[in-house]
């Protein structure tokens, strides 16, 4: 009896280790269901933002593409635009240059060739470092236009005056204007004086 009972109790003990590792185990189980489901959504997740984040890098390097490509051809189409006045703007200028040191020369007025000559020089040698540049400083832009009213006053003889006035709180070397940009309205105004001179001699 004393065997049998023996042995009961070393089963029971058996039976119990038995589930007790057969727990174990099922807990096991359950922490690595756990732990694989954790990481697949963590992959998930990180792929999820990967594909998130190359998407808005193409999609931006696509838009900075673009962006370039607009400015690109702005810049082009200013510097067409600019070229062309120049080509149109040149040629006539030095016309009526070449006339006025002409007439200073007929009528013995050497001094004032002199002057005019120097002047233009002055005028070519900043509208050709001007024109390198796509923008100049509004500084730089009214000495140009300084430079062009006195040549002008000069070939009319002094015909006419002329006054800039400028509010003295502009930043005018932080300003940046194409170049040449003002140039057209007293050239205009000269052409004017010219005209109405022609008119009173007629």
């Amino acid at each position: 009896m004393l065997n049998l009972k023996e042995s009961q109790i070393r089963k029971e003990r058996a039976d119990k280790a038995l589930q007790q590792i057969q727990i174990e185990k099922l807990k096991a189980t359950q922490r690595y269901e756990r732990l694989r489901n954790w990481l697949v959504y963590a992959l998930s997740a990180a792929a999820l933002i990967t594909l998130s984040i190359i998407f808005l890098w193409l999609r931006n390097k696509q838009r900075q593409k673009a962006l370039l490509e607009k400015q690109r051809y702005e810049v082009q189409l200013l510097e067409s635009k600019l070229s062309v006045y120049s080509a149109q703007m040149n040629p006539h200028f030095m016309f009526n240059s070449m006339n006025a040191v002409n007439h200073f020369i007929l009528n013995n007025n050497a001094m004032e060739a002199s002057r005019y000559l120097t002047k233009y020089a002055r005028l070519m040698r900043m509208v050709l470092d001007n024109s390198r540049q796509l923008k100049i400083s509004l500084d730089r832009e009214l000495q140009t236009l300084r430079e062009y009213l006195d040549l002008e006053r000069l070939r009319f003889s002094n015909s006419f005056s002329y006054h800039l006035q400028i509010d003295p709180e502009l930043p005018l070397e932080d300003i940046e204007v194409p170049p040449l940009l003002l140039q057209p309205l007293p050239k205009m105004r000269c052409a004017m004086v010219f005209f109405t001179r022609m008119g009173r001699a007629n």
